[in-house]
C-alpha cells in the first residue's frame, strides 16, 4: 500500500538516513522526492522501486557526488591550460 510522505523528517525516518544523505540522493541519484509548496514530498512505493533499481543497476556504478565531480573534471578542455603554461614559460625565458 502506497503512503505519501510529507516533510523531510518523515522521508528521512522512512529511509533511516540523515537529511544530508537524502538530499545527496535527490541531487545525484534521482531519489523520488520533490519540494512542493515549500514541503518535501515523496511516496513509499516510489522509494521501494527506486531502491530496487539502484540495487539492480550495480551498486558500484551508482553515481555519487564524488563520481559526478570526477566525470565533470574529465570533460574539461585542457588546451587553454596548456597554452597558459606555455605562455608563462616563454615569459620566464625572455627574462
Amino acid at each position: 500500500m502506497s503512503t505519501e510522505l510529507e516533510g523531510m523528517k518523515q522521508i528521512c525516518m522512512y529511509v533511516k538516513r540523515s537529511e544530508a544523505t537524502v538530499l545527496d540522493w535527490i541531487r545525484f541519484m534521482s531519489f523520488p522526492a520533490k519540494k512542493l509548496g515549500g514541503i518535501w514530498v515523496s511516496d513509499t512505493d516510489l522509494i521501494v522501486i527506486w531502491k530496487k533499481k539502484i540495487i539492480s543497476d550495480n551498486v558500484d556504478e551508482a553515481i555519487t557526488p564524488q563520481n559526478d565531480i570526477v566525470q565533470k573534471e574529465k570533460k574539461i578542455d585542457i588546451k587553454p591550460i596548456k597554452q597558459i603554461k606555455k605562455a608563462k614559460r616563454n615569459v620566464k625565458k625572455k627574462k
